[in-house]
């Protein structure tokens, strides 16, 4: 009788871990399908299909090395609006490609023509569909923002082209390494830039004349003119050599001042004089000068010395005739040393006048 308790407890025992192992089955089981469903959930919810819009900037190249492509405008790279259609994993993907890329890269082959004007391009079957990653990214192009895009294609070619010498505001006495270089530029460039269209990039020897250098010998890089009004892409333009070496002084640095007032006088024919006097506002014939030139020089320049005179021509009388409003140009001329000064006209100086007849004694305004 003494062994009954202990078979009881055992009993007991026995009842309480199978219940344990039976519920710790069920949670598992539980666990297991709760993670099921959330994984069956998350896939289907990153293939839903849905549509995402991105900012992309683009950049056109020539994938053939004798062919120019670019935008036609500065900066030579623009930024799209697109929407497009995919599923949600692979829109995430490409946004967080586009995130980390500044500019995509379009190569534009030989399907397109070449030639001298610009031309339209499809935002989307031209340009985007040829971008690489957007192509691996299995998303669909729904629109595009704008719609087309000006771009110039042409052919590269290659010409030895003088340097011009240009200081800027510095007059030097200087010797060049290479007196013309090559220059590999697209054939639109050349026509609208001549046979001349290379300068020096002064920028160095500012730096040296900013430093109170006088002797020098530098490195200086060379560069178009005009670029970007002829809309030309400059990391396509190859000069050989890139720099040229200048070895020279510095005589003087240039500078912009004002002179004034300076009077402006009148040339009139006799025969103009005797019938007809000039009416015009005789406060326009005194005016201000911006003349560029060695500092010294300038300083030395009286205004009082400088010569300003519009010129009425006997044809005036008949065309446009008396009574008529008349536009015509300051001329501007240095005294005799003063070479080396130039005057900043822009925009030019002008002066209105008409003629009309004399009556009675009646002389003519202002003639000098």
């Amino acid at each position: 009788m003494a062994g009954r308790p202990q078979i009881s407890k055992r009993i007991n025992e026995i009842i309480v871990s199978g219940s344990k192992q039976i519920l710790w089955r069920k949670i598992k089981t539980a666990l297991v399908v709760l993670l099921i469903t959330f994984l069956i959930w998350y896939v289907a919810d990153l293939n839903v299909a849905e549509d995402g819009t991105f900012q992309i900037t683009i950049r056109l190249t020539s994938a053939d090395p004798n062919r120019y492509a670019a935008l036609a405008a500065p900066p030579y790279q623009r930024t799209i609006e697109v929407k497009l259609r995919g599923r949600r994993r692979r829109l995430r993907n490409f946004r967080a490609l586009v995130e980390d890329t500044e500019v995509f890269d379009v190569e534009i082959d030989r399907s397109k023509s070449s030639g001298n004007e610009p031309l339209e391009l499809s935002t989307i079957d031209d340009v985007l569909t040829k971008v690489t990653d957007l192509q691996e990214s299995r998303l669909t192009i729904v629109e595009a923002v704008p719609r087309l895009l000006v771009a110039r294609i042409d052919e590269m070619v290659t010409k030895k082209v003088p340097i011009r010498e240009n200081y800027g505001n510095l007059d030097v006495v200087a010797k060049l390494s290479h007196q013309a270089v090559s220059v590999r530029m697209p054939e639109f460039a050349w026509e609208k830039l001549g046979d001349d269209p290379v300068v020096l990039d002064n920028a160095v020897l500012d730096g040296v004349a900013k430093e109170g250098g006088d002797g020098f010998e530098e490195d200086v890089p060379l560069k178009l003119r005009l670029l970007d009004e002829i809309g030309l892409d400059p990391a396509t333009v190859k000069f050989q050599p890139s720099k040229v070496t200048i070895t020279g002084r510095i005589k003087a640095k240039r500078v912009t001042k004002s002179k004034g007032p300076v009077q402006i006088k009148w040339y009139v024919p006799q025969e103009v004089q005797k019938d007809y006097v000039i009416i015009t506002d005789e406060k326009k014939l005194r005016t201000s000068i911006d003349v560029n030139g060695p500092e010294t020089r300038i300083d030395q320049l009286n205004a009082a010395d400088i010569r300003a005179w519009v010129e009425v021509f006997a044809g005036d009388v008949d065309d446009p005739g008396p009574g008529k409003e008349i536009k015509r140009k300051v001329e501007f001329n240095f005294p005799p040393g003063f070479s080396d000064c130039t005057p900043i006209l822009e925009p030019p100086p002008e002066i209105v006048f008409e003629l009309e007849p004399k009556t009675g004694n009646t002389t003519a305004s202002g003639q000098g």
